[in-house]
């Protein structure tokens, strides 16, 4: 099925691009675990969509920007979860969006866009309103299966 409304896809980066944990010291927030493959695929995929990043993890909004911004080359915006689905209303109508989140505050941009994704560990109060989730779990190459699950469902692409 070949689908071109989809112009914009939203990516959530804690739990999603990372592990659902962080690591604090004595001196706060200094570690976060992105996976590998996401952005590999991020790049394939965003010769059909635009991509974004998102977070609304403001202590560790660095470390993130280092990783979106620095080594993939993506935008990443800071946006708190409770205005999130205002914010994404500025980019397109919420029915042609694609988000991918993984925490019970998505679950009321999930019920307003045109296409949710979820990882294997989400929480499952969110899991009813994805179109997909992955068999990966957040943080462990579930970014890049999403991609590719999108390039195959809406633009008709595999490998």
């Amino acid at each position: 099925m070949i689908n071109h409304k989809f112009k914009n896809f939203f990516i959530d980066v804690d739990g999603v691009m990372t592990k659902v944990f962080f690591a604090y010291s004595k001196f706060g927030k200094k570690q976060k675990f992105f996976s590998a493959d996401d952005s590999e695929a991020v790049k394939i995929l965003s010769k059909h969509i635009n991509i974004h990043f998102v977070t609304a993890d403001f202590r560790g909004y660095k470390i993130s920007r280092r990783r979106i911004e620095k080594d993939m080359g993506q935008k990443l915006s800071l946006v708190p979860a409770q205005s999130r689905l205002e914010w994404l209303s500025k980019f397109d109508v919420p029915e042609n969006i694609i988000y991918m989140g993984d925490s019970f505050l998505d679950i009321d941009i999930m019920k307003a866009i045109g296409y949710g994704v979820t990882v294997n560990d989400a929480s499952t109060m969110l899991k009813p309103y994805c179109g997909y989730i992955t068999e990966s779990k957040g943080g462990e190459r579930a970014v890049s299966e999403a991609c590719f699950h999108v390039l195959e469902k809406f633009f008709n692409f595999s490998l």
